[in-house]
């Protein structure tokens, strides 16, 4: 099961058919103006909710809803994801999987999507895998927030994460990792899922 995934994994990125779908749906039970404002998965961008300082006055009374907060938020969710999603070769990349691996704030779907086993056989002191041997790589494009929820002084987030790729052939993909997470009134980031749909 774990080769199959592996090789489900590395054919996408270089194939660049990742497709992903938005899987989650904010579950809180809100009043209907709450349920207005904040479920985004509808709206697609807080961006829409926020244009002027009335509707962010509006949204913050009604909800709780700060825009600021999501600004923050978003800024910490991108180095997060930046940190895990960005490598260059099979020992950056066992490098980041160890990490993610002992990082207590993600979920075993992250693990699954971000970073199955890679496996290296050493043979006259050299390294052979899958990614060093076709010069894989993968960088963090960008992400799009949306919020789903908000309980007390933590945020719950639905994210589309952009990341690009590219061969030693040249060959280049774009890929799509969807992420649900939560941030607290701290600045951390826990509950961190991730989630793929392959056509």
């Amino acid at each position: 099961m774990v080769k199959k995934l592996k090789f489900i994994f590395i054919f996408l990125i270089i194939s660049g058919v990742i497709t992903l779908s938005m899987v989650i749906m904010a579950n809180h039970r809100l009043s209907n103006s709450q349920a207005e404002l904040i479920n985004m998965r509808s709206k697609a961008d807080i961006s829409m909710l926020s244009k002027t300082e009335q509707s962010q006055k509006i949204a913050k009374e009604i909800s709780g809803l700060s825009h600021e907060r999501v600004k923050k938020d978003r800024d910490i969710a991108k180095k997060f994801f930046e940190r895990y999603l960005t490598w260059d070769s099979w020992k950056s990349y066992e490098t980041n999987r160890q990490e993610i691996l002992k990082d207590r704030r993600v979920d075993k779907t992250f693990i699954d999507v971000v970073a199955p086993e890679v496996k290296s056989v050493v043979k006259d002191g050299k390294d052979f895998n899958d990614i060093d041997n076709q010069g894989l790589n993968m960088g963090f494009t960008g992400i799009k927030v949306s919020v789903t929820g908000i309980r007390g002084t933590t945020y719950s987030y639905l994210s589309e994460v952009s990341v690009h790729s590219k061969s030693r052939t040249g060959r280049k993909a774009t890929g799509k990792i969807v992420s649900t997470y939560e941030v607290n009134e701290s600045g951390e980031i826990s509950k961190v899922k991730a989630f793929t749909v392959a056509e």
